[in-house]
């Protein structure tokens, strides 16, 4: 519970998964296999946001995935 009160204190919204969502994941080309990281991708592609990620595989799925490592 710890974690939902800092997002609402620091004014984040959370962004519940919709079936549309878990639709997306099957057009996403084979980059990455981990099938939580897909949803995310699925996920800001489909609300226009943006990804930020450590992960530099994730981040070949296009400008909406920024790495933030070198």
């Amino acid at each position: 519970m710890h974690f939902l009160v800092a997002a609402r204190d620091g004014n984040f919204r959370l962004l519940p998964v919709s079936p549309e969502h878990a639709v997306a994941t099957a057009s996403l080309p084979p980059v990455h296999a981990d099938p939580f990281d897909r949803l995310l991708v699925a996920q800001v592609r489909s609300e226009g946001l943006t990804l930020i990620t450590a992960d530099a595989v994730l981040a070949q799925y296009g400008p909406e995935v920024r790495c933030i490592v070198g």
